[in-house]
């Protein structure tokens, strides 16, 4: 993983949260959700490293449906925990 260019992205969307902080905090429920997910796409678009980020887990749906459908079941890199829209609500509400 290059940390150096993860380290140069996350400090640029810590700095874009912290300068639309005012923003969010005065932004109607589709503004706010708006800008959740937008910084929900900055986290997506961060650099990620498969052998060194991936835990080997898999949903209880994802695995029932490779089961039933493997030729059309389609799977996305996991969220771990928490969603990246829920990530960006929480940048905003619970760390500023």
């Amino acid at each position: 993983m290059n940390y150096k260019v993860l380290n140069e992205k996350t400090e640029v969307l810590s700095q874009l949260i912290t300068l639309t902080a005012e923003l969010y905090k005065n932004a109607n429920d589709v503004q706010k959700a708006l800008l959740e997910t937008l910084i929900g796409a900055g986290i997506w678009y961060l650099p990620s490293d498969r052998k060194v980020l991936f835990n080997g887990k898999i949903s209880k749906a994802a695995l029932e449906q490779l089961k039933t459908d493997p030729q059309n079941t389609k799977l996305v890199e996991e969220h771990g925990r928490m969603p990246r829209k829920v990530a960006g609500k929480a940048l905003y509400t619970d760390y500023l």
